[in-house]
């Protein structure tokens, strides 16, 4: 993407400049014309941005995007305002936008946690709705690891970019609140749809499970673990049939070379691979075994490791003996159904052992 901008070059802004300038990927490279070396390069990343309209520069009404980081301002001006807004609408998903209640209706809360509330809200220019993941700062501030954990969560979000995964649509910050606007998914989540069916037929489990494992080998040529694939965190696009699947909620995923650096024993008991309660090193092959113990609830209904207290299950967990005689719960397997759920513990950790009855 290219456009000439002027730039101003004193303080009293009565000099522009014109430059051709060239977005690739997080930065803008500022050129003379299009066929010359860049002459400067600026990083967008988290850099608050805003339109302001028809700003006098230079004794011109020019249109003005504006960034600003640590009270630095940077403006870049034109005569068009389509050509700002087209602009606008591409470099919102790697800078952070301001005045949220301006553009967005806060509807209800969806759920909520211990810094964080996820909202149901509406865009007032055309009513579409969306999620809003809205982080108290106030909150946040008070403590060191919440504030890196925070800027990990948007770093991740604003990576992913899948079908089958929750992705940021664009990002506000206010005087005490971070919105991370996402998609709406209005299916539920696969744990309710699990309960509601006890478990499903093979096709639509295997169905499932290949949608997932797109998600998880997209994730890892980004050399992405989630680190907490549970059936909550898997939600249905809408209520139709055959609704596709997305994998939400990142708040405890990672970069692979970054696992240690804020939490290494994360998860939900019951769906982490062994080697992670074990304190073993472990690498994005643990979210397969998430997968594969959700394939095992699809299939039969019934957990692998059912233990009803909480040091049982972590125990049964961490132990990671599994019956896979699924036939025992009164459903119908094929031997590539069953093969499926075994690999996809075996090929997730070393710790497997099969129980045979």
């Amino acid at each position: 993407m290219e456009e000439k901008f002027f730039m101003a070059f004193t303080s009293k802004k009565d000099i522009l400049r014109r430059y051709v300038v060239e977005l690739r990927g997080n930065y803008l490279f500022f050129k003379m014309d299009s066929e010359r070396a860049a002459v400067a390069i600026a990083n967008l990343t988290n850099l608050h941005m805003r339109i302001i309209p028809k700003k006098l520069i230079a004794g011109k009404k020019l249109w003005t995007l504006r960034f600003t980081k640590n009270r630095i301002v940077e403006e870049l001006y034109t005569g068009e305002e389509k050509v700002v807004r087209r602009w606008y609408e591409q470099l919102k998903g790697c800078c952070v936008q301001s005045r949220f209640n301006s553009v967005y209706t806060c509807l209800k809360v969806l759920g909520k946690g211990n810094f964080a509330k996820v909202y149901l809200i509406e865009r007032k220019a055309d009513g579409k709705r969306f999620a809003a993941k809205v982080f108290d700062k106030r909150l946040i501030l008070a403590e060191e690891s919440e504030q890196k954990s925070l800027l990990y969560e948007i770093k991740m979000l604003k990576t992913v970019k899948h079908p089958n995964c929750l992705g940021l649509v664009e990002l506000y910050e206010g005087e005490n609140f971070v919105y991370c606007v996402c998609n709406l998914y209005t299916g539920g989540n696969l744990l309710n749809k699990v309960l509601a069916h006890k478990y499903f037929p093979e096709p639509q489990a295997v169905e499932y499970l290949k949608q997932l494992l797109e998600a998880l080998t997209y994730l890892e040529g980004k050399h992405i673990i989630h680190r907490d694939i549970k059936p909550e965190n898997i939600l249905l696009k809408d209520e139709s049939p055959n609704a596709g699947l997305a994998l939400v909620d990142l708040g405890f995923a990672t970069l692979e070379e970054d696992y240690t650096k804020l939490f290494v024993r994360c998860g939900t008991p019951g769906y982490v691979a062994p080697e992670i309660l074990a304190d073993q090193p472990y690498d994005v092959k643990v979210d397969v075994f998430s997968v594969g113990v959700i394939f095992y609830i699809m299939l039969c209904g019934n957990v692998p490791f059912p233990n009803q207290s909480y040091e049982k299950l972590v125990n049964a967990n961490a132990e990671c003996n599994i019956d896979f005689d699924l036939e025992r719960f009164g459903v119908k397997i094929s031997g590539q159904g069953k093969n499926e759920v075994i690999n996809s513990f075996m090929r997730s950790s070393q710790n497997v052992t099969e129980e045979t009855s």
